[in-house]
């Protein structure tokens, strides 16, 4: 979602400001905004508060 990089730096920061502390799912969420600049709370319902599923489908297909 955040991309390879992002991703990466985000838990190495998660690791520096959290490690012998007693982080939330909301702290993660929050490091992970930070490095990738995008707004995560859709992520966090979906995927930690809840049992939720995301529907995935194909609106269209363009062929050759």
């Amino acid at each position: 979602i955040i991309g390879k990089e992002d991703f990466r730096n985000g838990m190495l920061k998660y690791h520096d400001t959290w490690k012998m502390k007693h982080p939330t799912a909301l702290d993660f969420l929050n490091i992970m905004e930070q490095e990738s600049g995008m707004i995560l709370d859709w992520y966090y319902e979906y995927f930690v508060q809840t049992t939720k599923t995301i529907d995935y489908g194909i609106e269209s297909v363009v062929g050759d």
